[in-house]
């Protein structure tokens, strides 16, 4: 489902450090903004896209290629079963 108004670069930025995990403390950090205002755009996100909640905003965002998981990141290495 599109949304149905396109999201701006701002909720683009706010959703993408949403679904990477961040708390809303840190993405207004990342992005210099209060916290209160990553609330709304994320609000606004759920709102745009129809959906109940943050994380079904989120969910949405990413299925619909809106965002993307930086999966270089959270590569991790083969353990053997010794744990090492």
């Amino acid at each position: 489902m599109p949304p149905r108004d396109p999201l701006s670069l701002r909720e683009l930025e706010v959703c993408q450090w949403a679904a990477e995990g961040k708390q809303v403390s840190d993405i207004a950090k990342i992005l210099g903004i209060t916290p209160r205002t990553v609330t709304f755009h994320l609000e606004r996100i759920a709102e745009k896209l129809g959906a109940s909640n943050k994380s079904q905003a989120i969910s949405w965002a990413l299925k619909q290629g809106l965002v993307r998981l930086n999966i270089d990141a959270a590569l991790v290495g083969n353990v053997d079963e010794d744990g090492q």
